[in-house]
């Protein structure tokens, strides 16, 4: 059997000076030349469409009146420019007491702007009269007289001037307001002239009817409210002239008349 031969051959090196060529050939140039086109004029479409008239804004749709400043803003405007959070900044700076705000684009040319106002429940008595919701914020910058409607909530800490968008955090109040609700629930508070509800101490809070004192304390309110509505039916007969004061804190109902 014949031996294959074993054959060894030596690697040569490049010639001196001798570089590596890189084609390029016609189609890649074409092709690079195509990808810059089309990225230049998709930019100047873009360019064309973002200041297009057709995307200013043109009509502004909204549940509340909109100050001169906040329609400035945002009239002739690019939709694509117009800063949302800047015009509900604006909104939220002249009205505090809202509960919530909305400032949508609706392309081609709308703004959509929606109010949360919030709804009084009573008015607190402080250095004015001030309408507040059940969260305890306030909702205007008060009146020096009490206002119709709204039963007057007094609570001694807060006899000063309060700001409209303030929010008052205290116990005292949420008492007093579920006292405002079951006045109303019952219809005394229609039916009687409700003067003003004094929440300064929770265990005698009472409130002025007519010219009856009705201390009520802060346990079991709505029941004491349903047997206060009996004793105006049944025993004084829709007729209050005549008793100074009545006290529902106990098992008892203790009532003093005026002499």
């Amino acid at each position: 059997m014949a031996r294959n031969r074993l054959k060894r051959f030596k690697k040569r090196d490049a010639a001196p000076g001798s570089e590596k060529r890189v084609v390029i050939s016609s189609r890649s140039v074409w092709i690079f030349s195509s990808v810059l086109v089309g990225i230049a004029l998709l930019a100047y479409l873009v360019t064309g469409i973002y200041h297009s008239e057709l995307f200013r804004i043109k009509r502004i749709l909204s549940n509340i009146e909109l100050s001169e400043e906040v329609k400035n803003s945002i009239s002739g405007v690019s939709l694509f420019d117009f800063n949302t959070k800047k015009v509900l900044s604006l909104i939220v700076r002249d009205h505090p007491e809202y509960k919530e705000v909305y400032v949508v684009k609706e392309f081609p040319s709308t703004v959509r702007i929606e109010v949360k106002k919030r709804i009084a429940l009573a008015q607190i008595k402080g250095e004015r009269f001030y309408s507040i919701d059940s969260e305890g914020v306030i909702l205007d910058e008060g009146t020096t007289r009490p206002m119709e409607g709204l039963v007057p909530v007094e609570i001694a800490d807060y006899n000063r001037r309060l700001q409209r968008g303030q929010k008052i955090k205290d116990e005292r109040l949420q008492y007093a307001f579920e006292l405002v609700e079951a006045l109303k629930e019952e219809g005394l508070s229609g039916e009687f002239n409700v003067k003003i509800v004094n929440a300064t101490a929770l265990p005698v809070l009472y409130f002025i009817m007519d010219r009856a004192k009705i201390i009520i304390g802060k346990d079991d309110i709505k029941k004491r409210v349903y047997i206060l509505k009996n004793l105006t039916q049944k025993q004084f007969k829709g007729d209050l002239s005549s008793v100074d004061y009545v006290d529902l804190r106990y098992n008892k109902v203790y009532v003093g008349y005026r002499r």
